[in-house]
């Protein structure tokens, strides 16, 4: 995974605190800086976690988390293209995922098998320890189900449901 390595640009502020302007954002940087309500310590304590920050030098990081591959990019579509983006991606099920940042989209692949496809992508919150889902994306939102996007334009909270065909 790639570190955001600009130290001579602040990272953006988020909820009064600034993300980290070096090395790999950790979960404590996420949770304490967005404060993310209802997201369990279990996830953070089962490892399926992962922070990151994008910008031009560092477009993109890859990791695997919950047998599933992940690449993360700046978001791109229709011509427009991401400067910055940053995010955070947890196991919250089997094939599910919860998402929180901005200015990235996330594919998803397996190492064998069959195919990776989007079932659904939810944007919504958190009330007391609960999930309160708010709109279901369609698939302008979500490239027909080729990409999990988190629109540049604001911090969103999302959850990404997967199904693997052949």
């Amino acid at each position: 995974m790639h570190g955001y390595s600009n130290g001579s640009r602040q990272a953006e502020r988020v909820t009064g605190q600034h993300l980290p302007a070096r090395g790999r954002l950790s979960v404590g940087h996420l949770l304490g800086g967005w404060r993310i309500e209802g997201i369990e310590q279990q996830y953070a304590a089962a490892g399926d976690v992962h922070g990151f920050l994008l910008d031009k030098q560092h477009p993109s990081a890859d990791f695997t988390i919950n047998g599933y591959y992940l690449h993360v990019s700046l978001d791109s579509i229709f011509g427009s293209h991401t400067e910055t983006g940053y995010g955070l991606i947890m196991t919250t099920g089997t094939d599910e995922f919860l998402g929180v940042g901005k200015g990235f989209r996330a594919s998803f692949t397996v190492a064998s098998g069959p195919n990776v496809g989007i079932a659904s992508v939810d944007e919504g919150r958190f009330e007391e320890g609960k999930w309160i889902p708010s709109r279901r994306l369609n698939g302008d939102e979500n490239d027909q189900g080729s990409f999990w996007r988190f629109d540049p334009r604001g911090l969103h909270t999302e959850k990404v449901k997967l199904y693997r065909f052949d």
